[in-house]
């Protein structure tokens, strides 16, 4: 029997050395490829997490703006009590607390017997995940009454948020205030003229990131109608 000769036209086998080398380099490559993906879609997705802080920010911060800026007051209420208009404003923590009347209603469905008028309140409340985290809840009346303060539909504007500051320009007093009452005596059938909102909120490092903006209330006059 003859031996094969695997040297014959320059073939030959690999040792043993050579494949535990060539598995080390493609393990090594792999390992390389898979941690340069890993981190490009964990960068992905903590991009994505503050965009999307960043978005429900903006997008709580300009609703709050607008529908504040119209709010109004009118002398009407003073004449007929079954309707009744009125901006109340009280601090607490974490969030602020303010009930107004306003001309921002939207009507979401055809032939509904609704006007642009509404009460709405913002208010604060712990989320039911069990994490106790923070919401900012919205809560609107379609209509005006003489019960502002019950009924209307409550949903979530902002969650996971660490607070929510109002702060009120008063004319008279040249000074922001923490609270208001359009139906006391100081501030009896006044509006503010600026709104200052402070929306506060944790990044991913736990550190506080901070939202400031001011609204005007274009209605800071009672109307006479």
């Amino acid at each position: 029997m003859r031996k094969t000769d695997y040297k014959k036209n320059g073939e030959r086998g690999m040792t043993l050395i050579e494949v535990l080398t060539a598995v080390a380099i493609l393990a090594l490559v792999t390992g390389l490829i898979y941690g340069s993906i890993s981190r490009s879609l964990a960068a992905r997705d903590l991009a994505d997490r503050i965009e999307e802080r960043y978005s429900t920010a903006r997008i709580a911060m300009d609703r709050i703006s607008r529908e504040l800026s119209m709010a109004y007051l009118t002398m009407h209420m003073s004449y007929d009590k079954r309707t009744q208009t009125l901006f109340k404003a009280k601090s607490e923590s974490p969030v602020d607390r303010v009930l107004f009347s306003s001309m921002a209603h939207l009507r979401l469905a055809p032939d509904v017997h609704e006007s642009d008028l509404s009460y709405i309140e913002y208010y604060g409340e712990y989320s039911n995940d069990g994490k106790g985290r923070t919401r900012i809840m919205r809560k609107e009346k379609p209509g005006l009454d003489d019960k502002p303060e019950e009924g209307g539909v409550a949903e979530v504007l902002a969650e996971d948020i660490s607070g929510l500051e109002l702060r009120y320009w008063d004319d008279a007093q040249k000074e922001w205030a923490d609270d208001w009452d359009s139906t006391g005596i100081e501030k009896g059938n006044k509006l503010p003229r600026l709104v200052k909102i402070t929306l506060l909120m944790l990044d991913e490092n736990g550190k506080e990131l901070k939202f400031v903006t001011k609204t005007r209330l274009f209605m800071d006059k009672p109307l006479g109608f």
